[in-house]
């Protein structure tokens, strides 16, 4: 890219920014608009994988991911967190972190086909098996979201 172009693209990213400012959309160009999936992505899906890392190495999480077993996490939900550990077992707590280990690297294959569709190991999916576990694993985005921390 030559350099006449890399200014005309810096100058409009910040007029479209300033005008976005001026109506009240915030700094934002056009371009991460238009692609908002691809935007979302791109800023969710490496924080995502530092997240899962951290969930693989159970000594840095502060919780205990009740949350992924439906029964449960509703049969513990009143008790403190001095309460629950008296419940939980470490094998139960392997248990637990295991599966949400499962269901985050579900959630994680599907930001990775919305961001790059075109890597090798796609390739050898069929479209009906993509599109099922991209809607799976955004589905249980939509379902752990307010899990995402810790």
């Amino acid at each position: 890219m030559n350099l006449y172009k890399k200014i005309y693209i810096l100058f409009k990213n910040a007029k479209e920014s300033l005008v976005n400012r001026i109506k009240g959309y915030g700094y934002f160009p056009m371009w991460q608009i238009w692609n908002l999936k691809y935007t979302f992505t791109s800023f969710a899906l490496p924080r995502l994988k530092l997240y899962l890392e951290k969930v693989r190495h159970r000594k840095k999480c502060y919780s205990i991911p009740t949350w992924v077993d439906d029964e449960f996490h509703l049969s513990t939900s009143q008790l403190d967190s001095v309460q629950l550990k008296i419940v939980l077992t470490d094998e139960k707590i392997e248990d637990l972190f295991y599966v949400w280990e499962q269901e985050l690297e579900k959630i994680i294959f599907a930001f990775e086909y919305i961001y790059n569709p075109t890597q090798d190991r796609f390739s050898s999916l069929d479209y009906k098996t993509i599109d099922e576990k991209v809607s799976h694993g955004l589905n249980l985005f939509a379902k752990y979201y307010i899990h995402l921390w810790d």
